[in-house]
Order: C-alpha cells, then structure tokens, then sequence
C-alpha cells in the first residue's frame, strides 16, 4: 500500500471576510486539517469561519489571537509549526484561492516524489476583478530576492524555526541557524493560486497593514485594471462558481476608479511615483 502523504494548512487572518471563505474551500479536499488562527478581526471574518467549520467539521481548529503587529506576526506561524502534526504543511493567507488543478498538481508531486521538499507556486496578482491580473508582476524577480523564500507547501520537520517580520518571514534549521533551502531546491509548480490582495478584501481594510509601500490595505487596493491589468486567459477557480465575488468589472467602471483612485489618494501616488523613480518598478 502507497502511504498518502498527509498536510496541514496554516491560515493567518485578520480581516478577510470577503474571500477567506474561498480561500479554505478551495484547499479544504487537499488537506487533513486547517489551522486558522485571527489576530482580532473586526469584520465578519469569524462567522464566515464558524460557517466552513459546521459544513467541514472536525477538519477546521480556529483561534482568536487577539492583535498582533507586522514584528508578533511571525511568533504565530511559529506557533502554527509547532502544533503541526503531519508529514507536510502548506501556507494559505486569506486572500489566496487556488484552483483544483493547482492542489491536484501539488498534492500529487508530494505524494510520487520522495526527493520534494518544498513547492512554490505561481500566481496572478489580480486587480480591478479576478478575471484580470497586474500584467508587470515577475516571478524571477520575486523568487531571486536574497534571503526571500517562502514556498507554499513545506515538508515539516521538527528542526524548522521561522524568522523575520511580516513581509521577509523564512524557515531556518533549528540548530544551526542557517535558511532551511536554497534557490535549487525551490520546485515551482506549473499552476498556482488567485491572489487578491489588491482587491477590496473587507469593509475594514483601513485598519489593516501591509506590505510595500501602502500603509494600509485600503491604501493598497486596486480596483481598476484600466492601464495596469491584462486579461486572464485561464478559468477562475472553481469555488468561485455561481459567486457575486466573481461580476466582471466593465472598463468604464474600470476607468472610473482609476481616477478616483488619482484624485483621492496623492499622497500614497506620491510615493510610488519616488518608488518607481529609485527602483522602476513597485
């Protein structure tokens, strides 16, 4: 008999009542169990994982955590990795939802490939909808950053340690402090997930941090893909089927926000304009 690898999900929220529900439904056949941990939502996020938990009981353990900055954040993976008991744990955020081809080609590559130990995925960085994604996004780029590695899918082992803040949290050995991988043994997956951190992912997006530039999520937010976005040729993901999440932005509507966003956010405009000037890309 062929032993089936088992995985954990680790989801760490705050705010994200517009597509966590997506996000662990779209992996919740792949794996054995989700961790959810909240750092103090203020939104509905909580009564939409409370609704995924009765329809998929005994699979979700959700925990309120009360607040934590971009430094604490880290200490929760960390505490998600040492409550992990299964041969595999992959990293899902809120506003990520993969496709059934995605998780099949994943879970697959874990369970016939014994020399595999860490998957990272490709994505499209929606904006404006999730039928559109930023056309400048590149993965080489992203992948090469020094010191910058974070796969989706991990093979867990009691040595792992995580270190760093919000945005360059990575996995170290335990014992000799040295990063657990390096760029070769990164397997990139031929599908990946939607993210839509640039979309409107809660009523209270202002209160949120981020990464990048913005200092918040409703600064961050792209709704239009007037001159930034590019058409995705690929099928959404399935769990968004028969969803309101899903309405197609016209481009005029498109066109409307970008001016809005123009006219009401200068000062974040400002700085990414300086951005652009230093480094020619965001």
């Amino acid at each position: 008999m062929v032993y089936r690898k088992t995985i954990t999900a680790h989801c760490l929220i705050r705010n994200e009542e517009n597509f966590v529900g997506y996000a662990i439904r779209s992996v919740i056949n792949y794996v054995d169990k989700v961790l959810v941990y909240d750092t103090g939502s203020t939104d509905k996020t909580a009564s939409v994982i409370e609704e995924i938990q009765s329809a998929f009981p005994g699979k979700i353990i959700f925990e309120q955590k009360g607040y934590h900055d971009r430094f604490t954040h880290t200490n929760l993976r960390q505490e998600m990795l040492e409550a992990t008991d299964t041969d595999w744990f992959m990293i899902i955020d809120g506003d990520e939802v993969w496709t059934k081809t995605g998780m099949e080609e994943a879970v697959g590559l874990i369970n016939d490939s014994s020399d595999v130990n860490y998957l990272i995925a490709p994505y499209y960085l929606c904006v404006g909808d999730v039928y559109h994604t930023y056309y400048k996004e590149k993965y080489d780029f992203f992948y090469r950053r020094k010191g910058f590695f974070t796969p989706r899918f991990i093979k867990y082992n009691k040595n792992l340690v995580i270190k760093g803040d919000y945005e360059l949290d990575t996995f170290y050995n335990k014992s000799t402090g040295k990063m657990v991988y390096n760029q070769n043994e990164l397997n990139i997956l031929t599908h990946g997930f939607w993210h839509l951190t640039h979309l409107r992912r809660s009523s209270r997006d202002d209160e949120v941090f981020t990464s990048g530039i913005a200092k918040n999520r409703g600064e961050k937010r792209r709704l239009t893909h007037f001159l930034i976005g590019r058409e995705i040729k690929e099928s959404i993901p399935g769990v968004f089927d028969g969803l309101g999440v899903v309405a197609r932005l016209t481009f005029w509507q498109s066109f409307i926000n970008f001016w809005q966003l123009v006219f009401n956010q200068p000062k974040l405009l400002s700085r990414r304009l300086k951005y652009y000037l230093k480094f020619g890309r965001e």
